[in-house]
């Protein structure tokens, strides 16, 4: 994975309420502001949200505005459910600019899908680089379609690489540490359960955040971790 891809790795345990999440999540961007060096061209947050539950919300939206002005030349992105009943509900709410969820979308500089389509095979996945009617998810929108073992219009493969959740620690994952009684903190790896603090973070271009572990997928990489080889497609020479 090439080096200007970071993936960073926010725990979300099951049956966790959403309020605590989103606060984690905030915690996330007020320490990842204060240890970049400079600015990354993206940060993409694999996480959506859903309209109806306003939980913390308030909290993140001022984080997301706080890291904006400390990363002026930041672009932030999130995303947006499949478009299912819930995430056409999301859109619409989105579109029209009412309730909390639309401020926070409206906060941001674009959001897309993470969706992506596997063949019967579960050897191949595709993803589709542009989604007209969505706004640009740094050049990466996903869509979920019928399974076939050809690529339709404009789709490209996802070549996968190995995972990086693995016991070696990995310079392109990161993970966040919030444990209830310890500072927020940013770890390389940890050592018997205690976190290796990252410290400064040098060039970065594009940071993903995201659940290596709750995000489970068919294939064999998380949600998070299979954006980033997508995203590692995008970027690098043809």
């Amino acid at each position: 994975l090439r080096n200007e891809i970071v993936l960073i790795d926010i725990d979300r345990r099951e049956g966790q309420d959403d309020a605590e999440f989103r606060q984690q999540l905030a915690g996330l961007l007020d320490v990842l502001s204060r240890r970049l060096i400079q600015p990354p061209r993206a940060v993409l947050l694999d996480v959506y949200f859903l309209p109806g539950n306003q939980a913390g919300l308030d909290k993140l939206i001022d984080s997301i505005a706080a890291f904006k002005r400390q990363h002026t030349t930041s672009k932030i992105y999130a995303t947006v459910p499949r478009l299912d009943k819930k995430g056409l509900a999301a859109l619409d709410e989105i579109r029209k600019g009412q309730g909390e969820t639309a401020r926070l979308y409206a906060s941001l500089d674009g959001y897309g899908h993470t969706e992506f389509r596997q063949t019967f095979s579960g050897k191949v996945i595709y993803y589709v680089p542009y989604l007209a009617g969505i706004r640009d998810f740094v050049s990466t929108a996903y869509y979920d379609a019928e399974p076939t073992l050809s690529p339709h219009s404009d789709e490209r493969i996802v070549r996968l690489g190995a995972s990086l959740d693995t016991a070696a620690p990995s310079a392109n994952l990161l993970r966040f540490s919030a444990a209830k009684g310890q500072a927020a903190d940013l770890c390389a790896g940890f050592v018997a359960g205690k976190c290796i603090t990252a410290g400064s973070i040098g060039r970065r271009d594009w940071i993903i955040i995201g659940s290596v572990k709750f995000d489970t997928q068919a294939w064999a990489l998380s949600g998070p971790e299979t954006v980033a080889w997508a995203l590692h497609d995008l970027i690098s020479p043809n």
